[in-house]
């Protein structure tokens, strides 16, 4: 039977590919590279920036056993581990890539034969409702996924729409097929973590519930609606508690065919008798609204029962948008860029039902017939790739974006922007304010359809929020103090950066007053500058650095996910100003040839789960989000050749088309937003600058296909394996020497060529009027 539906599957995969001769970039994407180890991603079924991520969970890990954080738990972020051999189930909602997770809504499991409702174990797998099954015969392609379970002999099918997720169970013949629904499995769960749920089986087809959840979201809803092809034969609702008050439900026997059932344990079992190969489709619709809105989402987006239309659906879905950039390289790096690009537009998410209606922050419903509204803002990684190059291929879904943020602003309770938010709660993680370089650099490039006094207005206030973070002592003494607030030294370099951005929009605005307070603390990285160690360092409010002080350590120094070697860098918007506080042009490029090279002891790793050897060279992290402007920082310092070989390192030994082949969390896109910016050869190192910063091309060729109809051209002549130094640069049919573009010659159309040699030109982009911006000149 495994062998008939291997065979059936791929015989359906040659005829959606026969339908197209040539290869889509949709042909090209793996959506299983990532999914073992660091990358934390999922390969299930979605469609673009859709709120449904319909994947397996190959665990049932828990956040905690009642006794702290159980570190074990981080491996399962996205709820898949390629090394696993089970599969407890397919669960509807999932984070592309975090370091920290939530979600994995309403679990379904087919199964055949003895009813089991808890999931078993691993070691274990018969004695719960989860079942063996190998890689052989599994398969994913953006929107659809495929697998054999083992156990049950049943072939399962997954596709997605953007609210709809739908399921395709191919049975054997049994008298005792069940459709499980554990209302309880959940990621980064623990005992407790479902404050309710409740589930109504309106009608022998059409079941509908919602579950409450306090995790990383602490106030979250979520709505279900789920229908079968086949009516149920009988169901079984249970709540696994002890109840201390049953009221008068007593009067029911309320685990037998009772058409409701609430609590904080409530699992479902709808059973059903299936003759040899028979089909049963289940479809579930969400919303963050209400069950009725569910319904209204199901019944708009999959009216019917064709499945393999809603995999072709889902198939035109993604190949529109991943045909954006079209690029010419080799198969392997064809790859990985269009698997990247599959990433970077997993998330955000369309938080909007489809008849316009969402929950906002205030956990009031809200509707919006202007825009969409979208949720999962991961934005301490996403600030500085993946939100740059929506900027340029996502211009309208931007300005949605903006919108979202704004009315998060307008909605919260403390009157700023979101820090790091989904599903209608602020969750707080990480630092920075970093929605505002987001809508700054919206600004900065003309993305229209938002409110731009609203927004000015927004950023200031979010800027100015003394009780987040440090940010009051951030005011008062230029710096954030590291006994008044931990990582200190990152939150200072952080928050200058975004005030330079402040800076900009007010600056553009006219704004004078505030153009100049944000001037002032755009500066304020220079406070905590260590003129006799050189690095970047937390200092305490009487005015002293911190001790004992070690560059190399990421533990309890003042920075978060990173040591002093690597985030004394992070002066993006003025490197000029940083050159200036070491001495010279010099004195950078050592400090980033030797970071490159040092060989850490191995005492320092370990010290943070997101800072891991796998996503290092020397010293230099690429598998954490600090460090991904650095090796762009020797543009400012007049050795561009230098940047030219670390990108080529950095592609070519951090990017593998494999399960494992991510060195670090893909967060939310950003990991995937860097590679395809910096194979085409420039990045975004300062947003709100309107620069991109040049490296060095990865493949021959690249087309952007811009919302405006225009076409933005790179083309990369002579390059190969050993010719990875830039000779010249022409854009348009003119010679440049300068080390950056502006977005306005990529939005405007044209053709950015480099030429490509075996050698470094050392003459290329030196001068200092050659260099990309910086606020110090």
């Amino acid at each position: 039977m495994k062998k008939i539906f291997f065979i059936s599957v791929v015989i359906f995969s040659l005829t959606l590919y026969a339908q197209h001769k040539t290869k889509t970039p949709y042909d090209y994407v793996n959506p299983f590279i990532g999914t073992d180890d660091m990358g934390h991603t999922y390969p299930g079924a979605a469609v673009p920036f859709g709120l449904v991520q319909l994947s397996p969970e190959t665990d049932s890990v828990l956040y905690s056993y009642g006794k702290g954080y159980n570190p074990d738990v981080y491996k399962y972020c996205a709820g898949y581990q390629y090394a696993d051999k089970t599969i407890v189930g397919f669960s509807h909602t999932h984070m592309n890539g975090t370091g920290h997770s939530d979600l994995g809504d309403f679990l379904i499991m087919p199964t055949t034969g003895k009813l089991r409702l808890n999931p078993g174990t691993k070691e274990n797998p018969g004695s719960g409702y989860r079942s063996r099954f190998s890689h052989t015969n599994e398969k994913a392609n953006p929107g659809y996924y495929a697998v054999h379970l083992d156990d049950y002999n049943i072939d399962v099918e997954l596709t997605a729409s953007d609210h709809v997720g739908f399921h395709k169970y191919k049975f054997p013949k049994t008298n005792d097929a069940h459709i499980i629904l554990d209302m309880t499995s959940g990621i980064y769960n623990y005992d407790g973590k479902v404050v309710w749920s409740s589930v109504r089986v309106e009608n022998n087809r059409l079941v509908t519930g919602f579950r409450q959840t306090n995790g990383w979201a602490r106030t979250r809803y979520v709505y279900f609606a789920m229908e079968f092809s086949k009516p149920v034969k009988s169901y079984q609702l249970r709540n696994d508690e002890q109840i201390i008050y049953g009221g008068f439900w007593r009067k029911f026997n309320q685990n037998e065919n009772f058409p409701e059932r609430a609590g904080h344990k409530v699992k479902c079992a709808f059973n059903f008798e299936t003759e040899n190969g028979e089909i049963i489709l289940v479809k579930v619709a969400l919303s963050g609204v209400s069950t009725k809105n569910a319904i209204e989402n199901l019944k708009a987006e999959i009216p019917d029962w064709n499945f393999e239309k809603v995999v072709n659906q889902a198939k035109e879905k993604w190949n529109k948008e991943l045909s954006k950039i079209i690029i010419k390289a080799s198969e392997e790096r064809k790859i990985n860029f269009y698997t990247a690009m599959y990433h970077s537009f997993l998330n955000p998410n369309i938080f909007s039902d489809v008849n316009g209606e969402y929950r906002g922050l205030d956990q009031n419903i809200h509707k919006s017939n202007k825009f969409t509204d979208y949720t999962t803002f991961s934005l301490w990684d996403t600030y500085r790739a993946l939100h740059p190059l929506y900027t340029i291929i996502q211009q309208k879904r931007t300005g949605d974006i903006v919108n979202s943020m704004l009315a998060h602003y307008e909605q919260s309770v403390h009157k700023i922007l979101p820090v790091w938010s989904h599903w209608a709660n602020e969750n707080w993680c990480m630092i920075g304010y970093h929605a505002v370089p987001v809508i700054v650099d919206a600004y900065m490039k003309n993305i229209g359809g938002f409110d731009v006094n609203k927004a000015f207005e927004a950023v200031t206030a979010s800027a100015n929020y003394d009780l987040y973070d440090g940010i009051g002592a951030y005011k008062k003494f230029g710096y954030v103090p590291e006994d008044l607030s931990s990582n200190s030294a990152s939150k200072t370099l952080e928050y200058a950066y975004d005030d330079w951005t402040i800076y900009k929009m007010a600056e553009m605005l006219g704004r004078k007053k505030e153009a100049g307070e944000f001037l002032k603390r755009a500066n304020n990285y220079k406070n905590i500058f260590d003129k006799e160690t050189h690095y970047i360092r937390a200092k305490k409010s009487d005015g002293t650095f911190k001790i004992p002080f070690d560059p190399f350590s990421v533990a309890n120094q003042g920075y978060i996910e990173g040591n002093a070697w690597n985030y004394s860098l992070y002066v993006p918007h003025d490197v000029k100003g940083f050159v200036h506080l070491l001495g010279g042009n010099e004195k950078l490029v050592t400090w980033l040839d030797s970071l490159f090279t040092f060989d850490l002891p191995e005492k320092y790793f370990g010290e943070s789960e997101d800072v891991t050897k796998v996503g290092m060279i020397g010293n230099y992290v690429h598998g954490n989000e600090p460090s991904h402007h650095v090796p762009y920082m020797y543009n400012f310092a007049g050795a561009p050749w230098k940047t030219q070989e670390r990108i080529h390192q950095i592609v070519n030994t951090m990017y593998k088309p494999e399960p494992h082949g991510l060195c670090g969390n893909d967060d939310c896109g950003q990991m995937s937003a860097w590679y395809i910016f910096s194979v085409m050869g420039f990045y975004p190192v300062a947003p709100g600058s309107n620069e991109y910063v040049i490296g060095s091309p990865c493949v021959d060729k690249a087309v952007i296909n811009l919302e405006n109809g225009k076409k933005f051209k790179m083309t990369a002549e002579n390059l190969s394996e050993k010719d990875i130094y830039i000779k010249e640069v022409w854009l348009n049919g003119k010679s440049i020497d300068r080390s950056f573009i502006t977005h306005k010659e990529i939005v405007n159309g044209g053709e950015l060529k480099f030429v490509m040699q075996d050698h470094p030109n050392e003459n290329w982009a030196v001068d200092g009027n050659s260099a990309p911006y910086s606020m110090s000149k």
